[in-house]
């Protein structure tokens, strides 16, 4: 999606103090005739902050193109300079260092980290509270107004990761009925089924095509499932057909009462309800057909590559995954964050998409591959390019977790 070259962040060395100081004048000189003196990021003894604070670079080509000077205070985690090489703003880079002095505040235990900048530097100030800083206080010395700004910072909670349903557990009343209504009208496998004296109990597990399972138990004397009105708890179970007209009729066939179809409302999917013999109401949901899926990939790969929407912050993240992985057709390797801000100064260029074609690798992944052609514009050449995607289904939606380019 981005062409620009790579970086690497590491620490800095006692060896780059020089380059880093050469990479301060370059960000910050043109600010001497709006202050009337020179920035302080300027004149900073960089192989001083090497030795007592946290001083990271960006090096591309093992040249430094950008600084990060981290420390921590009596009033808490600091950002006391970053610096980026004029010809590399807007590209990333920027974004990268200040998610890496976020991650490093948290490490070392901070809750929120801060910064200052020059009251003139007015373009810095709006880029760091569109990002969430606020500031909290001035002060004023030797002829420069310093603007003090604090980010509150969240620890990152990861989201426990269930993969799927593994069984849902069913009591009925009558264990023979119930056992063949699930065996031999609905046509689950026999997984085990045992039965458990000191309970009076039978426990008998069964299979769906896709491996989750369903565990039927007899209890003696469970008193009957509150299903009209409708109680609190589970409130149906679904399962998946393709064709619900068919699974319906052959319910039917077999004396089992069936609801007339409907249609959902929000998916387009037709469905239908009927009961096991203890009432427990069950559905049957029309699956995506196969086609469909194509279209709407197609869809959404292709919205990455509209104008409106590469300029669109909002949208992109619509589109990609949280954690959104790129190897670009330069060999950088993009996150969900440097992907939104590179594209902010992109240089548009119309892009088409041939040979496109869909594989499901998994219910909720689906691999896209096809050829891309991007048109010459001033800035740089035509080109064309294979790409791939990994498309991954969460929370209902489709979004691109991962994306590759080969250049041709």
């Amino acid at each position: 999606m981005s062409g620009a070259a790579p970086w690497v962040l590491r620490r800095a060395e006692a060896s780059d103090a020089a380059f880093i100081t050469a990479c301060a004048i370059e960000a910050f000189r043109h600010y001497i005739s709006r202050l009337g003196l020179t920035p302080i990021p300027m004149t900073k003894d960089y192989g001083t902050a090497i030795a007592n604070a946290q001083v990271w670079v960006a090096t591309q080509q093992n040249e430094v193109i950008a600084a990060l000077v981290l420390d921590v205070t009596d009033e808490g985690f600091l950002i006391d300079v970053i610096a980026v090489q004029p010809e590399h703003q807007g590209t990333g880079v920027g974004r990268a260092l200040l998610e890496l002095a976020e991650r490093e505040a948290l490490r070392q235990g901070h809750d929120s980290i801060y910064l200052f900048t020059n009251e003139k530097m007015t373009e810095n100030r709006t880029l760091y509270e569109r990002i969430g800083y606020v500031e909290y206080k001035r002060l004023t010395m030797a002829e420069r107004t310093r603007v003090f700004l604090r980010k509150p910072l969240k620890k990152e909670v990861t989201a426990m990761q269930l993969a799927r349903i593994h069984h849902v557990a069913i009591v009925c009343a009558d264990y023979a009925r119930s056992r063949r209504f699930y065996t031999e009208v609905l046509g689950l496998r026999i997984v085990a089924e045992n039965y458990r004296a000191a309970r009076a109990s039978y426990k008998l597990d069964l299979a769906l095509p896709d491996g989750s399972q369903i565990e039927l138990f007899s209890f003696p004397d469970a008193p009957a499932r509150a299903t009209r009105p409708e109680a609190q708890g589970l409130r149906h179970l679904s399962f998946e057909v393709h064709d619900v007209q068919a699974a319906a009729d052959e319910l039917a066939a077999q004396g089992i009462v069936v609801e007339p179809l409907r249609i959902d409302e929000y998916t387009g999917r037709r469905f239908t309800f009927f009961a096991d013999p203890d009432g427990l109401p069950l559905e049957l949901y029309e699956a995506t057909p196969a086609e469909n899926l194509g279209a709407l990939l197609l869809k959404l790969e292709g919205a990455l590559h509209l104008r409106e929407v590469r300029a669109s912050a909002v949208q992109i993240e619509e589109l990609l995954d949280d954690d959104f992985r790129e190897l670009g057709v330069s060999g950088t390797e993009w996150t969900r964050p440097a992907i939104i801000d590179a594209l902010r100064d992109e240089a548009f260029s119309e892009r088409t998409i041939s040979d496109f074609r869909v594989q499901r690798m998994a219910p909720d992944i689906a691999l896209v591959t096809y050829r891309a052609h991007r048109a010459a514009i001033p800035e740089r050449p035509e080109a064309d390019s294979l790409r791939s995607s990994l498309w991954r289904l969460r929370r209902g939606r489709w979004r691109m977790a991962f994306h590759q380019g080969t250049p041709l």
